[in-house]
């Protein structure tokens, strides 16, 4: 991925400096700071977790239960398809709403 980044690059409009950058340790001090950079890093902790966890024992647990160990196969490439399609109808769905209405659109009942 680090590669293809490179096509990511945006140039800056010139703009005065207007001091020096701050260093490594000031920015990691204001990012451990944040609630949101903890939120943020729980909550990719909370989902890798979860994967690597279904992703090691979803397959063991199968064959244990009878079923050959292509089911489990079968089971994580489903997995993982759906995590495809829920990812990209998300990335839709919030370029069409605000990121609140995104996140609340499936509490609410009845017509709004």
């Amino acid at each position: 991925m680090a590669p293809l980044s490179g096509a990511l690059f945006e140039r800056r409009a010139a703009v005065a400096p207007t001091g020096a950058a701050p260093g490594l340790r000031e920015v990691l001090g204001e990012a451990l700071a944040h609630r949101g950079f903890w939120l943020l890093s729980f909550g990719f902790f909370v989902c890798g977790f979860h994967v690597v966890f279904i992703a090691t024992h979803l397959p063991a647990y199968l064959v244990d239960r009878g079923l050959g160990p292509r089911t489990g196969a079968g089971v994580l490439a489903l997995v993982g398809l759906f995590n495809i399609a829920g990812s990209y109808c998300a990335g839709l769905l919030g370029g069409r709403l605000s990121k609140p209405g995104c996140s609340s659109a499936s509490t609410r009942s009845g017509p709004s």
